[in-house]
């Protein structure tokens, strides 16, 4: 994924979510969601992209009452996803 594409896949990511957080990692960028419901919004959503990505999620591990924080990473999407969304459903 160029930058321009990342760029523009993180302006969608932006507009929609306003409580992710963005890292730019070795092969794109990871999105780090508060709860899983904001996290699976954001799969629904890469998916009907045509987005390639990998999940998991952190605990911390000296808190047993802390949140769990999800993360996804995409690695790329399909530019033309406009057009092809209803493939991806």
């Amino acid at each position: 994924m160029d930058k321009k594409q990342e760029n523009e896949l993180l302006k969608i990511l932006q507009l929609v979510f306003d409580d992710l957080i963005f890292e730019k990692c070795q092969n794109g960028f990871s999105i780090y969601a508060p709860n899983f419901d904001e996290a699976l919004q954001v799969l629904n959503l890469l998916g009907s992209m045509g987005a390639y990505f990998n999940t998991g999620y952190e605990l911390d591990k000296g808190d047993p009452l802390a949140k769990a924080r999800f993360i996804i990473t995409v690695i790329d999407f399909d530019r033309n996803w406009q057009d092809h969304s209803q493939d991806y459903i």
